[in-house]
């Protein structure tokens, strides 16, 4: 079974292998909560179509709760978790960094 198989039938709290998620951690953090004490600026790359490892609610949750008092976001279109550079463009995707690191 491939592992991104495994990570989605996890992420629907059902068992893909004989044994729990807790195998592999036990760590539980909440993102939402913990944001809230980030000072930070904070940049919010985010796929829009990033469904299979965070939900889009999820995710926007945690952007909107950002205890900082700069924030800036971009959402991309066609995006998933892992190639929000190459949907974007690589070059593209490093100047947007670069500009907000010089902010």
């Amino acid at each position: 079974m491939c592992l991104l198989k495994i990570c989605r039938t996890l992420k629907k709290g059902e068992q893909a292998l004989d044994f729990s998620p807790s195998f592999f951690t036990s760590l539980v953090f909440d993102h939402v909560e913990k944001i809230k004490s980030v000072s930070q600026t904070l940049m919010w790359i985010n796929g829009v179509d990033d469904d299979d490892y965070l939900s889009i609610t999820n995710e926007e949750a945690i952007y909107e709760r950002h205890g900082g008092t700069y924030k800036e976001d971009h959402r991309i279109s066609g995006a998933n978790h892992n190639d929000v550079p190459a949907i974007m463009g690589y070059q593209y995707y490093i100047e947007k960094v670069l500009i907000f690191i010089s902010k």
